[in-house]
């Protein structure tokens, strides 16, 4: 199959680091020149813009990209190009064999987006200096380890950039579970909702008994819970201290026990846009294949799943 322009190119372009310092710098910028000066540290010439930045980037970083401004309808048209491409190539769609193919790259670049989500959770990244319209970002991915770190160019400020991948990588999970042959759906119309608990009135000791048995973080809100049990439009997570088992369990089982009632086609996408994981004191993003495939269950793992379903009156 051939291999189509990687969603990473299309967010990303990569640039040349004489591109990089021309484009924030008003002087014309030599490479020979400079670089022959930067190496033998002659300095017996007045610095001039170029100098300045030139020794700064040159020691200390290694990658240069722009981000590129793909609006979110043409993100669509991407995914479902090559959804449709897929159906082409191979006779029916698989979620799974789709994302880790390597003709579309789909989960390398989910696996990208979220090292840029996790550095900026991490305070990683942050903007260096704003030049001709655009801002100039710091970013210590962990695939820098190796090497020095990454530039990014943007017109976008640091907080934007973090909403901007948060709303690629939820939209991409969205897309991939979508039937492409489908009219438009609410997803597109107002946005992928949360679960739609039955015994509304039945959370608040849901929530309590959650925290009680450790399966979530004690701040957890009973406003967040709701927000999570509620239909609503997700807008903040939910963080989740038990493995990743336990909690396809408890989606799972809330289905099979008619407790939830919406969209349990879609439940795995709406579980990783609900929750987060905490793993070592670290809090982790996932997907939802990550949580989808988290199927193999303890007796005792399901027994305590059942037994706060219980506590909480739900069963």
């Amino acid at each position: 199959m051939t291999k189509y322009s990687s969603l990473t190119e299309t967010f990303f372009k990569e640039i040349p680091f004489e591109d990089f310092i021309n484009s924030i710098s008003d002087a014309d910028y030599n490479h020979e020149y400079y670089t022959t000066r930067f190496e033998s540290s002659c300095y017996d010439t007045p610095y001039n813009d170029i100098d300045k930045y030139y020794e700064y980037y040159k020691a200390r970083y290694d990658n240069f990209f722009e981000l590129n401004d793909i609006p979110e309808n043409r993100l669509k048209e991407i995914i479902n190009s090559f959804k449709i491409k897929f159906i082409e190539d191979n006779g029916s769609f698989d979620e799974e064999v789709f994302r880790n193919s390597y003709s579309f790259g789909i989960n390398k670049f989910i696996d990208e987006i979220q090292d840029h989500l996790n550095t900026l959770s991490k305070g990683k990244a942050y903007t260096i200096e704003r030049c001709n319209n655009k801002f100039i970002h710091h970013f210590e991915l962990s695939l820098d380890v190796t090497s020095s770190k990454t530039i990014i160019i943007s017109t976008k400020n640091i907080d934007q950039i973090h909403l901007y991948f948060k709303t690629i990588k939820n939209t991409i999970e969205t897309l991939i579970i979508e039937r492409i042959d489908s009219p438009k759906s609410n997803i597109e119309d107002k946005g992928l909702r949360s679960f739609k608990i039955k015994q509304f009135d039945k959370l608040a000791e849901f929530r309590n008994n959650l925290i009680e048995l450790d399966f979530i973080d004690k701040e957890t809100s009973l406003k967040n819970i709701r927000n999570i049990f509620d239909e609503k439009k997700i807008t903040e997570k939910i963080i989740w201290k038990k493995p990743f088992n336990h909690l396809n369990c408890l989606i799972k089982m809330m289905f099979e026990e008619n407790i939830l009632s919406n969209d349990e086609e879609k439940k795995w996408v709406i579980t990783a846009m609900s929750f987060s994981l905490l793993i070592k004191e670290e809090i982790k993003e996932f997907d939802s294949n990550k949580v989808r495939t988290a199927n193999k269950l303890s007796n005792k793992a399901e027994d305590d799943i059942r037994n706060v379903l219980k506590l909480s009156k739900l069963l």
